[in-house]
Order: C-alpha cells, then structure tokens, then sequence
C-alpha cells in the first residue's frame, strides 16, 4: 500500500478517498453523541427514517470532494 501511495503522489495524481456510512433506524435509535451530563431526547416519530447510505469522497486539498446518497446499503460483488 505504501508503494501505490508513492507511486501516486510521484505522479502527480490526486488521491481521493471514498467511505459509505449507513444511516437506519437502529443506528439512530442506538447510538448519539451528546453533551456531558445531558441527557439526549428522541421522540419515537422523529426517528423513523428510512435506511440510506452515505457516499463520500475526500481529498487532502479540497477537503470533500463529492458525496452520494443511496436508498439503501451499496453491496459490492
């Protein structure tokens, strides 16, 4: 992995990171951030969203380079 990312950057090309987040309803339900010491508040009908995934893309220069969202988690073969 090292040597592709010399190769690259020996090229001039631009590296580009992608990550995929997936956003449902458990995920909601289950796990927040909060303050110290707060209590975090959720009412049952603000949190029924439908599953989506979140496509991102990155880079050192620009910061995000892009984004997509899909309706449901992106399977890769």
């Amino acid at each position: 992995m090292r040597s592709q990312l010399i190769d690259v950057e020996a090229k001039g090309l631009k590296l580009v990171f992608l990550d995929e987040a997936v956003f449902t309803f458990n995920t909601m339900a289950t796990r927040a951030w909060f303050s110290a010491y707060d209590c975090l508040k959720l009412r049952d009908a603000e949190t029924r969203i439908k599953t989506m995934a979140l496509v991102a893309a990155i880079s050192q220069d620009k910061g995000l380079e892009g984004y997509m969202l899909h309706p449901r988690s992106i399977s890769s073969p």
